[in-house]
């Protein structure tokens, strides 16, 4: 899995720092789970059991401002 973080900071007028940032997770959309699960029980006498897995997000984006006065 990879991310790519992109950052422009600047001065603008009387703000000391405008800065932005945009985040990219997971860049090539990757399918990935980083957990998992595994059970057992009984019922009327038959044993069952179960595995399971916690799939991730797929690509996803976060966008910020911050400003310094």
């Amino acid at each position: 899995m990879n991310d790519i973080r992109l950052r422009y900071n600047t001065g603008l007028g009387r703000l000391k720092n405008v800065g932005i940032t945009l985040l990219v997770n997971n860049v090539f959309n990757e399918l990935y789970e980083n957990n998992g699960y595994t059970f057992k029980y009984m019922s009327e006498g038959k044993l069952f059991s179960g595995n399971g897995y916690y799939p991730q997000a797929t690509r996803n984006f976060l966008l910020s401002l911050g400003l310094k006065f």
